[in-house]
């Protein structure tokens, strides 16, 4: 069995923040937010964008969650 690593900050997990990030997006979204950035044609620009980058996010945790062999622990206290 490989070695496990070290605990890692949530913060510089790959799937954490990829997950945020994707969720984040989609409540600025779901709640309408992100439609007050912009009027008319430019909104609908906007909801792509959004859309886009929280794909994005998915696309990155679920990457970084399928090439890792082990996973490490992931703790909220920072690194000492």
């Amino acid at each position: 069995m490989l070695n496990a690593p070290e605990t890692l900050p949530w913060y510089k997990s790959r799937v954490i923040v990829g997950a945020l990030v994707s969720a984040v997006l989609k409540i600025l979204y779901l709640t309408g937010w992100v439609g007050e950035l912009a009027e008319g044609d430019e909104a609908q620009w906007v909801d792509v964008a959004v859309l886009l980058a929280s794909f994005i996010g998915d696309a990155v945790a679920a990457q970084a969650r399928v090439v890792q062999e082990v996973a490490p622990p992931i703790t909220l206290r920072k690194e000492p």
